[in-house]
């Protein structure tokens, strides 16, 4: 039987919603096929991997594994996040219990031996949360002064993100005894961004509450590319398409977004899940750049079964929808009875979601469905009856529920473009980057002429654009170039989690 949900207790604010525990969301279709073929990852994703897929024996295996690291205290530190959702899959109250002897014997020592510093951003992050996980679950005030204790070992993130004074690409050469190292580093950064978070939660604080977004925007702004991150390889890069990010930086960054959700039920985090997921998330290689000449090598990064259990969430009247990526079943409880949504059609292109409820008998509870920001006049209906749902927020639909009700999700993803390093663009549809392959032989020296306009065909995209001699050497794009009129064609972009060497951002040309 999984755990009751550990809602925010007083002091800390009351926040709208909280992960589901393992085993209450299933995958189908694609998304379950590709993670029956992934492979690696920490022991949180490969248990959530296990649960996702529904394969016992893994879920077993996976268990065992964790158990035996409670035993040790570094282990088990380590692996809290992973153990934290063991607890909320079994409701085993000793793996709970044994989590809070470990934090209580960190707690004790911390005064003789700080030792989470800034390279310790995404360890201390974890610990914090478990200990306001259990907070909520037993009402121990000293696990909030634990947390107060971590903060104060390591950066004032929640300062640093808010100045945000790296406003350009890192060249002086750090090493990792460097504390400005560790400012700099794209990982721990991805890592800092929940830190600020789950800081709202213990200490509360507007400037805490919007750490996530003004950093994410000045981020972008500074060091964004296509691939929907910011360049960091591993120190933030500037924003030139040939800068890169590596795997590492992405699966924190998942490992944020889904604490994020919790922490402070903004939609943003879910704008942001989705653009990842669909982009970066799913493009192979330990370094991938927006502009990459030669295909990537090896596996994407392993995070899509963390990213994966956090697209429902629990609601305190409902059931809440942050992503919409692939065809699923959701089980809890919700208006005092046993509810099922299942997620019938793919939204990876984001056009249409539908959802059919499934419960055995009448109910009374509300469906959160987040609206993403660049859904402009999204419609929800209702069996069939249609209203306006607003881009960037959350679409709440409360009524008596019956056995069979669907509801339907219109997402209208026109290609849009996106402004970027030395006045190119990147051409996106829904959260999706469109990007031109590669190939050996082929041409790709080209300049986009986005005053012609763009057409879509199933999931690829045709812009307008002609070859550029300015731009012969690959890493170094010119501003507007000059092109001939007469050598205008069409050329097709797919999506750019499908590409292993790619352009996704263009010059744009000046005829």
């Amino acid at each position: 039987m999984p755990a009751p949900i550990a809602w925010n207790r007083s002091p800390l604010p009351e926040n709208r919603f909280a992960p589901l525990p393992l085993g209450a969301i299933r995958l189908e279709g694609t998304l379950h096929e590709a993670l029956k073929a992934e492979r690696g990852g920490d022991e949180e994703e490969r248990l959530c991997r296990a649960f996702l897929l529904g394969n016992e024996g893994e879920q077993h295996e996976a268990i065992a594994r964790l158990k035996k690291k409670l035993g040790d205290d570094g282990a088990a530190l380590e692996n809290a996040r992973a153990l934290m959702r063991v607890y909320g899959a079994l409701n085993d109250v000793s793996v709970a219990q044994s989590l809070l002897e470990t934090l209580k014997r960190l707690y004790d020592g911390l005064e003789e031996s700080p030792a989470l510093g800034a390279e310790k951003t995404a360890l201390a992050a974890d610990i914090a949360q478990t200990a306001v996980w259990l907070y909520n679950l037993t009402g121990n005030k000293a696990l909030l002064t634990l947390c107060q204790k971590l903060r104060a070992q390591g950066p004032d993130w929640t300062s640093l993100l808010h100045t945000f004074p790296q406003t350009r690409p890192v060249k002086e050469f750090l090493t990792q005894e460097n504390p400005a190292y560790w400012r700099v580093d794209g990982q721990t950064i991805a890592a800092a961004l929940r830190a600020c978070g789950l800081r709202a939660l213990y200490e509360g604080g507007l400037k805490n509450e919007t750490a996530f977004q003004t950093a994410w925007k000045k981020l972008m702004r500074y060091h964004g590319a296509a691939h929907g991150l910011y360049n960091a390889s591993p120190l933030l890069a500037g924003t030139s398409p040939a800068g890169g990010v590596q795997r590492e930086t992405v699966e924190e960054l998942i490992r944020s977004l889904e604490t994020l959700q919790w922490a402070l039920g903004a939609p943003e985090c879910g704008d942001v899940m989705e653009r990842v997921c669909q982009n970066a998330l799913r493009a192979p290689g330990r370094m991938q750049r927006a502009n990459q000449s030669e295909p990537c090598e090896g596996a994407a990064p392993a995070a899509l079964a963390v990213a994966s259990s956090a697209m429902w969430m629990a609601a305190r009247d409902g059931l809440a929808a942050f992503g919409y990526g692939r065809p699923c079943s959701v089980k809890w409880v919700a208006g005092g009875a046993p509810v099922r949504v299942d997620v019938l059609s793919d939204g990876t292109c984001g056009e249409k979601i539908t959802l059919r409820v499934r419960v055995k008998s009448p109910a009374s509870f509300r469906l959160y469905l987040r609206i993403p920001a660049w859904a402009e006049n999204a419609l929800c209906a209702v069996n069939s009856e249609a209203s306006q749902a607003n881009a960037g927020g959350f679409h709440v639909v409360e009524r008596l529920w019956r056995d069979g009700d669907t509801v339907e999700l219109t997402f209208p993803a026109n290609v849009r473009l996106q402004k970027g390093y030395h006045q190119s663009a990147a051409i996106v549809r829904g959260a999706r980057t469109y990007a031109l392959p590669v190939e050996a032989g082929a041409r790709w020296n080209m300049a986009l002429l986005p005053e012609r306009g763009f057409e879509t065909d199933g999931e690829a995209v045709w812009a307008y654009a002609c070859p550029t001699a300015e731009w012969m050497e690959f890493n170094a794009m010119p501003v507007l170039p000059h092109v001939m009129a007469d050598h205008v064609e069409k050329i097709k972009l797919i999506p750019y989690g499908e590409t292993r060497a790619r352009v996704a951002q263009f010059p744009v040309g000046c005829i």
